[in-house]
């Protein structure tokens, strides 16, 4: 799915689980500082669901310290 997340949509748009694991690899890199990866994979959990307000906040986060992890 990486580059590519409409692409993938399809392919993962349903599979039991897959956006509560996609949100807990988003905060596992994000607690490794690997905030770019992280970002993906929020990204990717909120185009498949995209009513979870708190995953929202945390890809913003994110995204507006340019990918930077404190």
């Amino acid at each position: 799915w990486v580059g590519d997340p409409e692409g993938a949509r399809p392919l993962l748009d349903g599979l039991p689980g897959l956006v509560s694991e996609l949100n807990t690899l988003g905060w596992w890199r994000s607690s490794r500082h690997e905030p770019v990866l992280a970002l993906r994979a929020y990204r990717m959990s909120l185009l498949l669901d995209p009513n979870q307000p708190d995953v929202r906040r945390a890809a913003a986060s994110l995204a507006e310290s340019g990918g930077r992890t404190p």
